[in-house]
This record gives structure tokens, C-alpha cells and sequence, in this order.
């Protein structure tokens, strides 16, 4: 019992705290646009929009979300959409991984690449790129592959890369996103899966050229 006592006190965590920033394509207003998603009036000689305020806000209740989120980058320029902080799970393959490069002289993955996940993703530790029932890859977006996790080498049991984060541009509307991984590898199932994780307030949407950063922090502590 002593044994197992001293095993618990000094066994440690490894896991990954991920940051995921969606942002809209920054836009100028285009006054005609925002008259055609509106259905409104023509302009006077100064070019403005003459219409009763009643008007736009029966018009706002009534048209799609689609032009309604369309209109809203219009008006604000564009800017963060939404920011997720979650979790993730260092999978077995992934932990196997840090054993055998560290202690046995296997041969390294020297770059790591950020992948997307599906809606509503179930991570499980026995999870490999070539076999994850609970959950699909995302691949709505421009960047021709995986995006590079690009870090700045360990400090304190921590290695990062918020100074470059990895960055998607989305490529179809209504592209639904529910998590991140890492994986050894830019494309295909035939490397090695480091890590992977839901969102904690479920699925986020996106439209094209939407842009997401992505962060993960990797941290090994006794605990």
C-alpha cells in the first residue's frame, strides 16, 4: 500500500489547454450592399439612405440569418467571432510517443500539425489518425493541409505555440467545428496522433474566409 501511495503522490499529468479565435473577414461598408440585403429605397443626391427607422427593424426581424450575419459584418467590419478554451486528451499512441522518443531512442517527429475536427467530436485514448470512431476530420478550408504547430521550445514543463498560431481560412459556409488535434504528419492517416479535444460549449459555425487561430499549450506536471 505504501508503494502505491508513493506511486500516486508522484505520478504525472500531461495533457494540452487549446485556444481557438474565429474572426470574420475584415470588411469596408458598401452602402449599396447594405441597401440590397435590406431591400431598401434609393438614396438621395447625397448619396443617403432616406427610410424610416421602423422600417429597418421590421426588415432585420424578417430576413435570413444568412443575410443578417452578412449585414453585421457589413456594419462592424468584420472582428472576433467567437473564442473557445478547452481541454484536450494526450491519446496513448501520443503517449507512447513521449516514452519511446524520450527513453528509448525512437526516431522523432521534428513538426507537429494542427488539425480540425468535426461536429460534436467523442476523443478516446485509444485513438490514431488511421482510427477514430467518434469523430471526422474538417478539411473546409483554403491551406492546402494541416497547419504547422509552430512552437518556441519548452519553458517551466510548458511548450507553446501562441507567439505563431496556426491559422485556417475556411473555405465553405456553414462549415460546423467541434475541436482541434495534433498530429506527426500534414495529411493522411499514416502518422502519429499526439492529441485531440471537444469544444466544452459545443459545435461553432463558420462561413468562407471566416479565419480561425489556433493555440495549443502542452504541459507536463507532478502532481
Amino acid at each position: 500500500m505504501d508503494n502505491l501511495v508513493q506511486f500516486e503522490k508522484f505520478k504525472s499529468r500531461v495533457h494540452g489547454l487549446w485556444t481557438m479565435e474565429a474572426r470574420a473577414p475584415v470588411v469596408c461598408f458598401d452602402p449599396a450592399k447594405g441597401r440590397k440585403l435590406l431591400g431598401l429605397p434609393a438614396r438621395n443626391t447625397e448619396g443617403a439612405l432616406i427610410v424610416p427607422v421602423s422600417f429597418i427593424d421590421r426588415t432585420l426581424r424578417v430576413i435570413s440569418a444568412a443575410k443578417r450575419r452578412e449585414l453585421e459584418k457589413l456594419l462592424t467590419g468584420g472582428g472576433l467571432l467567437w473564442r473557445e478554451v478547452w481541454e484536450n486528451i494526450v491519446v496513448n499512441q501520443g503517449l507512447n510517443d513521449l516514452l519511446d522518443v524520450t527513453l528509448s531512442g525512437a526516431t522523432q517527429d521534428t513538426t507537429w500539425f494542427v488539425g480540425l475536427t468535426s461536429a460534436t467530436p467523442t476523443v478516446a485514448a485509444g485513438d490514431t489518425l488511421a482510427s477514430h470512431a467518434g469523430w471526422t476530420e474538417v478539411t473546409a478550408y483554403d491551406e492546402t493541409n494541416r497547419v504547422a504547430w509552430v512552437d518556441a521550445g519548452s519553458a517551466s514543463q510548458s511548450i507553446t505555440n501562441s507567439a505563431s498560431p496556426a491559422v485556417f481560412t475556411i473555405s465553405a459556409n456553414g462549415t460546423d467545428v467541434g475541436g482541434a488535434f495534433l498530429a506527426g504528419v500534414n495529411t493522411g492517416t499514416g502518422g502519429r496522433l499526439y492529441a485531440a479535444g471537444a469544444f466544452t460549449a459545443g459545435n461553432k459555425s463558420l462561413d468562407d474566409n471566416d479565419t480561425l487561430a489556433v493555440t495549443a499549450t502542452f504541459t507536463a506536471a507532478a502532481v
